[in-house]
């Protein structure tokens, strides 16, 4: 439901809460771990998540919807070459 409503555009901070807790019960899962970045990515704040794709790019390597993800927020931080790898 949290990421449903992230990637909806809709209750950005109780989904953003949602999530964060289930990092917290599950903090070596990839796809959660991405659903925490994107959240960040779509409150505008890039560099945190930046930092929580990476981790979930670690955790799930081959998954091209966390890697297209990783992309945006390199390309938002200006690391563009990065982003152009991650697309």
């Amino acid at each position: 439901l949290g990421y449903t409503w992230i990637d909806q555009g809709e209750q950005l901070d109780r989904a953003t809460d949602m999530i964060k807790k289930a990092v917290s019960l599950a903090p070596n899962d990839g796809f959660i771990a991405d659903s925490l970045g994107w959240a960040y990515y779509r409150q505008n704040q890039y560099d945190k998540a930046v930092a929580e794709l990476e981790r979930a790019v670690e955790l799930r390597p081959q998954d091209p919807v966390i890697n297209d993800h990783l992309g945006d927020a390199y390309w938002k931080v200006g690391r563009k070459l990065e982003a152009q790898f991650q697309w």
